[in-house]
């Protein structure tokens, strides 16, 4: 599991620097550093699926896996 958070961590914080430094580079440098971000994408998503765990709950009895159940 740490693998995953870790993952999910480097590839959110490289999202979010892409985005803040590309209001200060140039054109040609911004699409430079767009090339790698498809990649990281679905290799957070590969590690997601393999090495998650999946929920205890199905989508009928939790929409939300942080949601509590609300009786009424």
């Amino acid at each position: 599991m740490k693998k995953v958070a870790g993952v999910i961590a480097v590839v959110t914080l490289l999202a979010i620097f892409y985005q803040v430094v590309t209001l200060w580079i140039s054109e040609k440098y911004a699409l430079l550093m767009l090339v790698p971000v498809p990649f990281l994408v679905v290799y957070m998503a590969y590690v997601i699926l393999k090495y998650g765990t999946p929920s205890q709950y199905t989508f009928d009895e939790r929409l939300y896996e942080d949601m509590e159940q609300v009786e009424g």
